[in-house]
């Protein structure tokens, strides 16, 4: 497989395979994944089978025998050892792609109201089917539930989107959405029909691409450069795949009416102290900063993100500021401030390292992070609407950070995460840290000072269940509770079991 075709895109069988067209699928196993009952029942195996607490449980069983044929096999191969985390990380890897997103993973159109009813028109953005469950006229209510459930075909990387006919009633602002086999219900907004085609919205924006840039980058080969200098920028810049993208230090690019910067290459912003790099919107209208599918990994150094809001067009919308999507990053000495949208740094399905950082005042949370392994050393986090740090279904490791006036909680950690942090201290924040559905984590020394409630654990969506925490010194001052666990979940609190109540 090369650069291109990476484990995300065919991760397990039947991954982005449809009734239509199978990815890497013969006839017999796209008539299989045709076949609504089977799909459910093996997304629901799918589900079992990478639960890595039932896989390290059955290691541990089999870890005599499996030492025993190592010592055989060194015999003649000293140098051998059994990787144990090889089926461990796979199984991770699969948990990255079997959930889909709440309000991006479906698309639904609205082509017009006639006695009382709508057309509605709806595709699937996810690798697995989903299904169409209902309609609502807010996010989180769904009032009227469809007898049948509609199959929505599984997603097909670079292929157009298959939109569904179905009628709903005219009042539908929402249609509700799960996948095969699972009980916990998605939303999506109900948009006007806009599309001319059939095509995908980041599709229509790679068409913007062009060479005449009024002076704002240079092309050399596959290169891209962003001189030093002020400029500004009212147009989308959407690069391909194949280029290389360089931000000059000294370089600030006031980002203003509505325009969005996108590239499908990795970016390389290193500035400097004395020069750094001021990523900016004066009039708050930018549409974020976004990378796509780069393959290589990206770098940023000194730069300053501020007054960003973010991707947004015909329906198509994300949530950070500042997103890197299946794109590994590596971001040191950043600062992302002010900005106007859910979350300030969105990373999704990708490795990354970000160190010495900061992020302050935000309208939801400050880091979000999804199905992603990291590091996250010596940042901070200020005036956090929501959540400072939040975790999905992650592998990160957490060195001397600390979160100061959070909405919500310091640290959320939840959907099977597993979290090692090293010390972190949160003050002025409703909850301290909260491990969450599943999750493991670990706190080598945690600092409360002025929090409701310091630490929790608990189960919140049903596909999941109870949560663990390991606390092994803390420091509290000014907490009304320290700590909050619910029945299953556990506590270990410097070397002492605390069970939920």
């Amino acid at each position: 497989m090369d650069g291109e075709m990476r484990w995300m895109m065919r991760p397990f069988l039947g991954y982005q395979a449809n009734h239509k067209e199978g990815y890497f699928l013969g006839d017999l196993l796209l008539n299989l994944f045709d076949d609504s009952t089977f799909t459910r029942t093996y997304i629901h195996e799918l589900e079992r089978l990478s639960d890595t607490t039932r896989l390290k449980t059955f290691l541990t069983r089999l870890e005599p025998e499996i030492a025993r044929r190592e010592e055989f096999l060194r015999q003649d191969f000293p140098d051998y050892t059994y990787d144990r985390q090889y089926l461990i990380k796979n199984a991770r890897q699969v948990r990255m792609l079997i959930y889909p997103f709440e309000g991006t993973s479906v698309s639904v159109r609205s082509r017009g109201k006639t006695a009382g009813k709508q057309l509605l028109l709806a595709a699937n953005k996810h690798g697995l089917p989903l299904l169409l469950k209902g309609t609502g006229d807010k996010a989180g209510v769904m009032n009227d539930t469809f007898s049948s459930p509609i199959l929505l075909p599984a997603f097909i990387y670079q292929s157009p989107p298959d939109y569904q006919p179905f009628e709903a009633d005219a009042g539908a602002k929402f249609v509700f959405y799960a996948l095969p086999g699972t009980d916990t219900l998605f939303s999506a907004p109900v948009s006007p029909w806009t599309a001319e085609g059939n095509f995908i919205i980041t599709d229509r924006l790679s068409q913007a691409f062009s060479l005449d840039t009024a002076g704002i980058y240079e092309i050399s080969g596959n290169r891209i450069v962003f001189p030093k200098g002020e400029f500004t920028l009212t147009q989308n810049i959407t690069i391909p795949p194949g280029y290389t993208v360089y931000f000059t230090p000294g370089l600030n690019l006031d980002i203003k009416k509505g325009a969005a910067f996108i590239s499908r290459s990795p970016v390389f912003a290193m500035g400097s102290e004395a020069e750094p790099i001021q990523i900016t919107s004066s009039d708050g209208t930018a549409k974020g900063f976004t990378v796509l599918q780069a393959v290589e990994e990206s770098k940023l150094s000194h730069v300053v993100f501020s007054g960003l809001n973010t991707l947004n067009s015909n329906g198509w919308q994300l949530t950070g500021a500042v997103t890197f999507y299946e794109s590994p990053v590596n971001i040191s000495r950043c600062s992302f401030i002010g900005n106007h949208c859910e979350d300030a740094l969105n990373l999704v399905r990708t490795e990354f390292e970000m160190s010495n950082s900061y992020i302050h005042k935000t309208a939801f949370d400050g880091l979000d992070v999804d199905f992603c392994k990291g590091k996250i050393i010596s940042c901070e986090f200020t005036k956090i609407a929501n959540d400072g740090m939040d975790f999905s279904g992650s592998v990160i490791e957490v060195t001397d950070c600390q979160v100061i006036g959070a909405g919500d909680k310091g640290v959320s950690i939840g959907e099977e995460s597993e979290v090692l942090i090293q010390s972190v201290k949160v003050a002025d924040a409703k909850t301290g840290i909260a491990s969450k559905d599943l999750s493991k984590t670990e706190v080598r020394l945690l600092i409360l000072d002025n929090c409701q409630t310091g630490i929790a654990a608990y189960r919140k969506k049903p596909e999941y269940g109870p949560a663990e925490i390991e606390v092994k010194k803390y420091e509290a001052k000014a907490v009304n509770h320290l700590h909050l666990i619910e029945k299953g979940s556990r506590l270990v609190l410097e070397g002492k079991e605390t069970g939920g109540l």
